[in-house]
Parts: structure tokens; sequence; C-alpha cells
């Protein structure tokens, strides 16, 4: 029996021998053949630099093995990964097939991703091996965060001008002071002011301000005597403003009220605006990359009777709209051809959009052909309507459209786009206190019966602008009854639904 249970007990040892024997080897096998890299395949060797500016990336092949077009970029962006084949986004400028040396790959994302977390590799895809990796950009909250109202400036009349560049961190703010005097504003939403400029010491009413070129904006005004203005400055991207102007050109030496202007070509621009006798007029400009005007090219008087509050907006191609309120005020379009060298060819149709009062149009572009109008009307009634304008300028001769956005009062409208149908109308209402309603147009130009959210601001708001920043934030800016320039947050969802910060 003893001899018995011995050779029973060698059994069981051999057995767990042999069974710790498979087990390795099956691992073994698993390592070797699924998790070990292939060793007759070698990794690329390649050396890859990178960047971002404003929300653009690039990546540089500065030496080493020339890449196929299946290799992957991933991109983290916020929460959100993207895997992109070079292929897609690679200035292939040999035409060989191949990523090489001195070839770029520049992905600019769709999204606004100022505040968000940004990193980026580079993978082959034959051997699985990573061949760059880099953050780009930390995540930070938004610069509305914790700070929903502030006061720029406490002596300021009139509707200031606002504008933010995509992926710049600040807010560039045009106004008159209670001197009448212009000055423009750099505005961090988080910290406050980060500079200021006086432009014109005398003064500088009706402002309004573009971007010309790298650091060099464009502001358009009236002074003292209500000659048009224009006066270049140099801002960086830290919001840092030149101490001095960089070059001034009088516009027109009558009369230059509400100056509208939009780039047209290279270094042409055209500006609209009230003349003398309140007629209508366009003029072109010539301005340089360095922000020197090389000087006034051609004029237009685009209506000989009344052309007040004139927005001039690009169709397409060299065709060019204004919406402007006319003779007795009446709502009017015209289409006009400007030609890249800013000589004009004619005006190409005229439509009235409204035969009662269209006080201070704010226009923007729904679709291709379709663009709808907001105004404050007869009895400071709010007013939507929609209009299909023609690449080659023809106006349909109907409104398509019309939604009376609020029947108590509806002035100084801004209007911009949310997402998909959803737009947002700014507006001074009832009492001047400042209203925001989000509304429905369809790419047709079909608008939507009934406003979808509305928001009613616990200020006076005079001049109301809106302009995004960052997701579902957006900043308002206005003046109130004290004179104080004021900038507060706003949050509007995709859906249109409106909520405080």
């Amino acid at each position: 029996m003893k001899i018995k249970r011995a050779d029973d007990a060698v059994s069981e040892i051999l057995g767990t021998i042999l069974l710790l024997t498979i087990v390795v080897a099956v691992f073994s096998g698993i390592y070797i053949f699924v998790l070990a890299p292939p060793s007759d395949i070698p990794q690329p060797f390649v050396t890859i630099t990178g960047k971002m500016e404003g929300t653009t990336i690039t990546l540089t092949h500065r030496g080493g093995d020339s890449l196929d077009l299946d290799t992957e970029l991933v991109l983290n962006i916020g929460d959100t990964t993207y895997l992109i084949a070079v292929e897609s986004c690679l200035d292939d400028t040999n035409g060989d097939g191949l990523w090489n040396i001195g070839e770029q790959v520049v992905y600019a994302p769709t999204e606004d991703i100022t505040y968000l977390y940004v990193d980026a590799k580079v993978i082959d895809s034959e051997t699985n091996s990573m061949l760059f990796t880099a953050v780009f950009q930390e995540a930070t909250s938004s610069p509305l965060s914790g700070n929903e109202t502030f006061v720029f400036d406490d002596t300021i009349i009139g509707e200031p001008g606002v504008l933010r560049l995509p992926g710049k961190l600040f807010v560039i703010v045009v106004y008159t002071n209670n001197d009448g005097h212009g000055f423009v504003e750099t505005i961090s939403l988080e910290t406050g002011t980060l500079d200021t400029l006086e432009y014109d010491d005398q003064k500088g009413y009706d402002p309004t301000i573009i971007h010309v070129s790298g650091e060099i904006f464009v502001i358009a005004y009236r002074d003292y005597n209500d000659h048009g203005y224009l006066k270049t400055v140099e801002i960086d991207d830290n919001g840092n403003i030149t101490d001095t102007v960089v070059d001034a050109l009088e516009f027109d030496d009558h009369k230059g009220v509400n100056p509208s202007i939009v780039h047209v070509y290279n270094d042409f621009y055209a500006i609209a605006y009230t003349g003398n006798g309140d007629h209508g007029f366009i003029k072109t400009v010539e301005i340089d990359d360095t922000g020197n005007f090389i000087g006034i090219n051609e004029t237009l008087e685009f209506d000989s009777v009344k052309g007040l509050t004139p927005k001039i907006f690009h169709i397409s191609g060299d065709i060019y709209a204004v919406a402007y309120s006319g003779d007795n005020e009446h709502g009017m379009v015209k289409t006009v051809e400007i030609e890249g060298d800013g000589e004009f060819n004619g005006i190409k149709d005229t439509l009235e959009f409204e035969s009662n009062k269209a006080i201070e149009p704010s226009v923007i572009q729904v679709s291709n052909n379709i663009f709808a109008i907001a105004y404050g009307s007869e009895n400071d009634d709010g007013f939507l309507k929609t209009v299909e304008i023609a690449d080659n300028g023809d106006i349909n001769d109907t409104v398509l459209d019309t939604l009376e956005f609020d029947p108590n009062k509806g002035l100084e409208p801004d209007i911009i786009h949310i997402s998909g149908d959803i737009y947002v109308i700014f507006y001074r209402g009832l009492g001047d206190f400042g209203v925001l309603k989000t509304i429905e147009i369809s790419n047709s130009g079909n608008i939507t019966d009934t406003v979808v959210d509305t928001f009613n601001l616990p200020n006076i708001c005079w001049g109301p602008r809106i302009i995004h920043i960052s997701g579902e934030i957006y900043a308002l800016s206005f003046k109130n009854s004290l004179d104080n320039g004021y900038m507060r947050a706003i949050q509007i969802a995709n859906n249109g639904d409106i909520d405080p910060v």
C-alpha cells in the first residue's frame, strides 16, 4: 500500500510539471506572436516637429525615412479623439505619395479649440509604433467663467463696436467716451482691460473695426465735423496695442456717418456710409498689409435721396449688397459690383423689403443665396425678414418670409448664427432693457412662427452687440443708462436654449 501511494505521488508531481510546461508554452507563444513586435519589420526612423498657430496644427518632416500615406495622425481635442490619415492633409510637394523631408501635414479643426486641451501623435500603421507626440495646448477655463458682468469703461456714448478673431483670448472694443474721443480697447473677459489706445483725441463717433492682416486693424468712424475717417492700429496676439496710430485717411471731407466696411480683394476695402445730404455712398480704398493707406480708389452714390445706417455685405464673387433705410426710412437692399481692383461696375438690382420703417438693419447669410435682415420698424416693433439674392446680384422681387420677433420694441438688433437652423437676436426691447431671442430659419429662408427661447437682461442696453467666444459661451457688449460700457457672458445651447453663465 505504501509503494502504491508513492507511485501516485510521483504521478501527481509529473502531471503538475507537465501542466505548468504547457501553460508557459502557451503564454510564450501568445507573447511571441501577439505582443512582441514583428522582428522583420523595422520601425521607421524619422524626425518630426510640430506647432499650433491659432487653431491650425502643422507637423513638418525634418529628416529620416519617408512615411507612407496611411500613417495616422491622432489628435486629442478636449474629450474627443480624431484619427486622421496623413494622406488627407499632406502637402505632397513632389507628388510621389510619400511624406518626405520638408513636407508638412496641416490640419485646421472646424471647431473653436481656444480653451480645449490639444495633443497630437503620429503613428506608423505598419509597425503600430509612435513616431511623434506633443501637447500643444493645456485646457483652460473660458475667459468668461466666474466673471459674469464687468464695466470696461464708465464713460461711453453711442454704440460700441466689438470684434474677436478665432483663437484669440481677448475681445477688441471700439467706442466713444463722454468727451467724444475715440478709443480702442482690448479686453480679457477673465482679467479685464489689457490695453487701451485713444485713436482720436477730438471726436470718434460711430466706430467699427475689422481685421486687415497680421496685427493690423482698421477703424472706420466720423470725426467732430462728421467727416469720414479711417485709422489703422496695431494689436499683437497678447492684446497689446501699439502706442500710436499706424496711419490715417479722411475718406469723405463732407460727411461720413455710420460707416460700414468690408474687405473686397487683396488690399482693397469698401466703405458704405451716409454722406452729404444724407445720400448713400460707397467708396473703395487701398490699405497695404503694414497698415498704410495707398489712397481712395473710387466712389459710388448708391442712393441719391437717402441712405441711412447702411450695412455692406458680400454676396459672391464681385457682387456686394447694401441694406439701409432709404427715402421715408423704407427698408432697401441694393446690389453692386465691385471688381478686384476696387472699381465699380454699377448697381445691379434693388428691393424694397420694408414699405414702412427699417431702422438700423442687421444682416446675416443663412445659406448660399438666402439672407436674413433684422431691424426696428414702425412703432419700434422688431421684425425679421428673409430675402434671396443670386450670385449675379439679381434679387428676388418678393420677401421670402417674415417674423415679428417683438411686437412692443425691437431696436438696434444684432443677429448671429448659433448652430444648424438656430439664430439669436440681441436687441433693445421694452423699457430699453436688453433682450435675447433665439429663432429658427431654414436654409430655404422659412422662419418658424414661434420664438425658440427668450432671455430678458436686467440691464438697460444701448447699442447691443453679441459675439461668439467658445462652445456655448457668448459675450454681450452694450451701454447702460449711466453711460457705462458693459460686457457679460451668456450661454446659448445649440438647440437655442438660453441660460445665464
